[in-house]
C-alpha cells in the first residue's frame, strides 16, 4: 500500500518495523514486483530503499520472486521500461533467462509490444519507447558475467527475435543477430523470422490496386526496411538465410508477403532467390496468391517484371483444380488477367468461375462502373483468345451486374446533367471520342446510336481522365454510360431466353427487332423470368 501511494517514509518505516519484503498478495506479486510496476518508483527510489535496508538488516530479499502468472521483478521492470531498476536487479543477482507462464523470458519481454497490457498496469510508464533497452540488457549481463539464452522459445515456440520482428522492432533485431540469433529457427507453426517479417500487415487501407502506379517508391516502407535490415546483418555475419523455408501449412515467405501486399518485400525475396512456383499445401503457387489478393494488378506487374527471364508456371493448379487464371477473373482483377494472357496463360482448357467463387465478396472501389468495366474487358479478351461464353455463365454475370445496381429505374436527364456541372461539360467538349465527335457530342446522340460506338477504350479514357476523380453527382452518369456499355451483351443472350419465352415461334429476326427496341431492365426482366421457369 505504501509503495502504491508513493508514501516513501512510510515505506521505510515499515520495512525497518520488521515488514516482510518478500511477502506475496493474492496475485503473488511481491514488494519487489509492485516496485517495479510503480509509475513512481523510479523517482523516489524505492528499489534502492528495500534492497539498503534489507541489507542493513540482513534480510534476503528475492530478486527472482515469481508472480501467479509466473512474471520476476525483472519481467515487469522490462515491461515498464524502468532502465535503472533493470540495471539494478540484474546486478542484484536477477536471472535474465527466467521464463514466465507463457514461456517468456526477459528478452521475449523487451522485444514484445507492450500495448497489449500483458504485463504493465495503468500506472506504468510505458511509454512504447524501448530503444536501447536491449543494449542495455545485454550490456549489463556481459559485465557481470552472466550468460543470455538469445535463442530461447516461449509456449508457442518463439524466440526473442520473432518478436522483435512481429512488432517491428528494428534495433533488437539488428541486435540479436549480431549475437548469434538464429535467422532459420522455425516455431511450433514451422515459422521463421522471415515468415514473421512477410506476415506483417499492409496499409489496410490501400484498396485501390492501380495498375499504372509506379511501384518503385515503396522501397522505403517500414516491412521493406526490417527485411532489408534482416538480409544486410545476416550477410554481414555470413549466415545463410532459408528464402525458401517452408511452415507447417507449406507456405514460404513468398506467400505471406504477397498475401498482404508488401510489394517491396515481395520484390526483395524474388531478387534474393525465392522460388516463384513453390506451392504450399493447398496447391497455391504464388501466382495463386497474387491473384486472390487485393493487390493483384500491381502484384502481377511486379512478378513477372522480376521473373522475365524465368519460367512460371502460369497454368499450375490448386487443391481445387483452379488456375491463376481462373483467380483472377473470379476477382475481376483485368490486368493481372491481362499479364497472365500475356505469359502464356492457356484458354483452350479454361473452364469459367462457377457462381460459387464468382467476383465472392467483391467490392468495387467506383461502384457499379468498375464492376461493369472490368467484367466486360475480361470477357473481350476472353473471347477473343477462343473462350465460347454460354447462357449459363451470361446469365451468372447478368446477375453480378444486377446485385452491383446496375439494372435500375433511373434514368438520367443529360441536358440538365451538363447544366448543373458546367466543368464537365466544359472538359467533355474537348474530349473526343471519334475525329470527329467530341464526348459532350455523344452524349447528345439517340441511345441507339450511342451504344454502337462507344467501345470499353472509351470508357476506359473517360475514366481515366475527365471522371478519374468520382464524385457522388457522376453516379447517374456512370451508371448510364454502364448501361450503354452492356446493352449489346444483353442484347445478344437475351435473345436466346426470349427464344424459349416464346417457345421458338418466332423467326429469329422478329426477335432482334423485339429486343433492340428494349432497355436494359426489359432485357433483364426476360431474362429473370424465363430463369424462374426453368426453376418452377
Amino acid at each position: 500500500m505504501a509503495i502504491e501511494k508513493n508514501l516513501k517514509d512510510s515505506f521505510e518505516l515499515l520495512l525497518r518495523r520488521g515488514a516482510n519484503p518478500n511477502l506475496a498478495n493474492s496475485d503473488g506479486l511481491t514488494p519487489l514486483h509492485i516496485i517495479c510496476l510503480s509509475y513512481f518508483s523510479e523517482e523516489r527510489n524505492f528499489l534502492n530503499i528495500i534492497f539498503a535496508i534489507c541489507d542493513e538488516m540482513h534480510q534476503t530479499v528475492q530478486v527472482n520472486a515469481r508472480d501467479k502468472l509466473g512474471r520476476t521483478p525483472l519481467h515487469l521492470a522490462l515491461a515498464c521500461n524502468h532502465k535503472k531498476s533493470v540495471k539494478l536487479l540484474l546486478r542484484r543477482g536477477a536471472n535474465p533467462n527466467l521464463a514466465d507462464a507463457e514461456g517468456l523470458t526477459s528478452l521475449h519481454v523487451i522485444c514484445k509490444e507492450y500495448d497489449e497490457d500483458e504485463y504493465s498496469d495503468d500506472d506504468s510508464d510505458d511509454d512504447g519507447d524501448n530503444k536501447g533497452l536491449a543494449k542495455l540488457f545485454l550490456q549489463i549481463n556481459d559485465e557481470i558475467q552472466q550468460a543470455v539464452q538469445i535463442d530461447a522459445i516461449d509456449r508457442m515456440g518463439r524466440t526473442p527475435l520473432h518478436l522483435a520482428l512481429k512488432y517491428g522492432d528494428r534495433v533488437s533485431t539488428e541486435l540479436l543477430l549480431k549475437r548469434g540469433a538464429n535467422p532459420n529457427f522455425a516455431d511450433s507453426e514451422g515459422l521463421t523470422p522471415l515468415h514473421v517479417i512477410c506476415k506483417r500487415n499492409d496499409d489496410d487501407d490501400d484498396d485501390y490496386d492501380d495498375y499504372d502506379d509506379e511501384d518503385e517508391d515503396d522501397d522505403d516502407d517500414d516491412d521493406n526496411n526490417l527485411a532489408k535490415l534482416f538480409f544486410q546483418v545476416n550477410d554481414e555475419i555470413q549466415q545463410t538465410v532459408q528464402v525458401n523455408a517452408r511452415d507447417m501449412l507449406g507456405n514460404a515467405p513468398l506467400h505471406y508477403a504477397l498475401s498482404v501486399g508488401a510489394r517491396s518485400v515481395v520484390k526483395l525475396l524474388l531478387r534474393k532467390g525465392a522460388d516463384q512456383n513453390l506451392a504450399n499445401e493447398d496447391g497455391s503457387t504464388p501466382l495463386h496468391i497474387i491473384c486472390q489478393s487485393k493487390n493483384a494488378n500491381r502484384l502481377a506487374k511486379i512478378f513477372f517484371k522480376i521473373n522475365d527471364d524465368i519460367q512460371v508456371r502460369v497454368d499450375a493448379r490448386d487443391k481445387f483444380g483452379r488456375t491463376p487464371l481462373q483467380w483472377a477473373v473470379a476477382k475481376l482483377k483485368m490486368h493481372c488477367f491481362k499479364s497472365l494472357l500475356d505469359r502464356g496463360a492457356d484458354v483452350s482448357s479454361f473452364d469459367f468461375p462457377t457462381e460459387n467463387y464468382f467476383a465472392e465478396n467483391y467490392r468495387p472501389r467506383r461502384g457499379v462502373g468498375s464492376a461493369v468495366y472490368n467484367t466486360m474487358f475480361i470477357l473481350k479478351f476472353l473471347e477473343e483468345r477462343g473462350f465460347n461464353l454460354d447462357q449459363n455463365i451470361a446469365f451468372m454475370i447478368m446477375k453480378f451486374f444486377a446485385r452491383h445496381g446496375l439494372i435500375t429505374d433511373e434514368s438520367i436527364d443529360m441536358d440538365k446533367f451538363l447544366r448543373n456541372n458546367e466543368y464537365f461539360a466544359r472538359e467533355a467538349k474537348g474530349h473526343m471520342i471519334t475525329p470527329i465527335l467530341s464526348f459532350y457530342d455523344f452524349l447528345h446522340l439517340p441511345y441507339e446510336e450511342a451504344e454502337k460506338i462507344f467501345t470499353l477504350k472509351d470508357y476506359e479514357k473517360l475514366t481515366s481522365g475527365i471522371l478519374n476523380h468520382y464524385h457522388k453527382s457522376h453516379k447517374k452518369f456512370i451508371l448510364f454510360l454502364c448501361e450503354i456499355l452492356t446493352t449489346r451483351f444483353f442484347q445478344r443472350w437475351t435473345r436466346e431466353f426470349f427464344m424459349t419465352l416464346t417457345r421458338y415461334q418466332l423467326p429469329i429476326l422478329c426477335c432482334d427487332i423485339i429486343i433492340q427496341q428494349l432497355r436494359l431492365k426489359d432485357l433483364w426482366c426476360i431474362c429473370l423470368a424465363v430463369a424462374d421457369q426453368n426453376l418452377e
